[in-house]
């Protein structure tokens, strides 16, 4: 979970530092060596306990979760993972007419959503573009140390994550990271709202760097982790692995989007603007979750299938 929630804000941290001391050809030199180190660790690192029961491969599967979860008696988890999956030996055609179900089709749906509202409220932009935007702010500041901090907060708060999902749900972690994440871009619109007027910036040097910190925190804590842990809730296990595929493909292509469009827009419109639609989109993520969203905390992820098999019969 830490590798999937924080390697990209582990190497854009490392990034930052390494990036704001050496020039362009060292920097290259030692990213490909981290690179190649994070390659040599991650294969001995082993497949999940999912994969090797689809395998049939039972044995690797319990060496697999003994490795995860270190326990010693993990024969009872295998067998549920085993009768939950079942006969799941599908071809694509198959795989791609699950979708038309009407729980898969919703499920589709909420998660496009989801992926719409975090690229529409700036992730990856604002990490694109944070030393421009903190030199935009007119703070007294370094940028690039703003920005390093600004790395660390992140990685921070994603690892917190976990532990915090467990304690209060998905859902309301969503509602807070959405409401939350979207004050943080409206205060930060606020601020080049006020440097529009032409006032007096020196006692306002605080707003942007604490918005930018709140942004961080809040989207780090709901907005990114949790719709990676909801599509291996919501999806069944013949279908997972297209759905995942799925929505990284459209993950990508709405960063690019919203990264590309960026400068563009503040051309047009100039920052304020571009970060009030940001915090718009970040407060519709709210009522939504709150409407659509149903709350798995304490589930196994039996349970949830079972609970979500059994709304779709009751429909």
């Amino acid at each position: 979970v830490f590798l999937n929630s924080n390697a990209a804000f582990v190497g854009a941290f490392l990034g930052n530092i390494i990036g704001a001391h050496l020039p362009f050809e060292q920097f290259g030199y030692v990213s490909l060596s981290l690179n190649a180190l994070f390659f040599i660790i991650f294969c001995f690192i082993p497949d999940s306990p999912y994969h090797y029961v689809t395998k049939g491969d039972l044995k690797s599967a319990e060496a697999s979760l003994k490795w995860f979860k270190r326990e010693a008696n993990v024969i009872k988890e295998i067998q549920e993972l085993k009768n939950f999956i079942g006969n799941t030996e599908t071809n694509l055609l198959t795989q791609l007419r699950e979708f038309k179900k009407p729980q898969n089709r919703k499920n589709v749906i909420i998660m496009g959503s989801l992926n719409v509202f975090l690229y529409f409220c700036g992730h990856n932009t604002m990490n694109y573009y944070a030393e421009i935007i903190v030199t935009k702010s007119k703070v007294d500041f370094s940028p690039s140390t703003i920005v390093i901090a600004l790395s660390l907060c992140t990685i921070i708060a994603c690892s917190s994550a976990a532990m915090v999902a467990d304690r209060f749900g998905r859902r309301f972690l969503l509602i807070a990271s959405s409401l939350g994440t979207a004050l943080s871009l409206a205060l930060l619109g606020l601020h080049f709202h006020l440097l529009s007027l032409h006032i007096e910036s020196t006692p306002f040097t605080w707003l942007p760097i604490a918005s930018l910190f709140l942004y961080n925190f809040s989207i780090s804590h709901g907005l990114i982790p949790v719709p990676n842990a909801l599509i291996s809730e919501l999806f069944p296990p013949n279908i997972k692995t297209m759905a995942s595929l799925f929505f990284s493909g459209s993950s990508a292509l709405l960063s690019f989007a919203t990264t590309k469009t960026f400068q563009p827009l503040i051309n047009i419109m100039s920052e304020k603007y571009v970060f009030w639609i940001f915090a718009l989109s970040a407060f519709s993520a709210a009522p939504f979750t709150y409407a659509y969203i149903t709350e798995t905390k304490g589930q196994t992820l039996v349970e949830i299938q079972k609970n979500a098999n059994q709304n779709q019969k009751k429909n």
